[in-house]
């Protein structure tokens, strides 16, 4: 059987954070990555790192307040 791996990245859709999502990618796993105010980088991110085989989602989230988790895990 195979088994599809699935990664959670802070950030990334810039820095670190886009770095460690780009090695996951490369390695076929899955991303569900956070971005906290710039949309348009975050769609711009997943857009130049989904592939065929693994693919970046990006959903907003501000770590710095516990309300968002609500909508984040919605």
């Amino acid at each position: 059987m195979n088994q599809k791996y699935v990664a959670l990245v802070t950030g990334a859709n810039r820095g670190i954070g886009y770095s460690i999502a780009k090695q996951l990618i490369a390695a076929g796993i899955d991303v569900i990555g956070t971005y906290y105010t710039n949309e348009a980088e975050a769609q711009a991110a997943k857009t130049a790192l989904s592939t065929d085989t693994a693919k970046l989602r990006m959903l907003k989230l501000d770590i710095s307040d516990y309300t968002t988790f609500a909508t984040f895990t919605a």
